[in-house]
């Protein structure tokens, strides 16, 4: 997702929350190989929507950098109080 290319996965540990359905991949319930290969063949063939969703993807990664996150993590203090 980072690099921009949409992600195309099964409903488990996580993805839920990371994919917005159409806007940065695509989220699939059930093992479907049928369903699963049609999509990427799909966004393989449908250069718009691959382009709008490569497009969007970076943006969306962009909350879970590692910079970000320790940013929201730790706090450093602005002085140090001595004992």
């Amino acid at each position: 997702m980072a690099a921009g290319v949409p992600c195309v996965t099964l409903d488990g540990k996580g993805n839920r929350d990371l994919i917005e359905e159409g806007r940065n991949g695509f989220l699939f319930e059930d093992e479907d190989a049928p369903a699963f290969a049609d999509r990427i063949v799909e966004l393989a063939t449908d250069r718009q929507r691959y382009r709008t969703i490569s497009a969007y993807a970076p943006t969306f990664a962009r909350r879970y950098d590692i910079a970000a996150a320790t940013d929201r993590l730790v706090v450093v203090p602005s002085r140090v109080v001595q004992p």
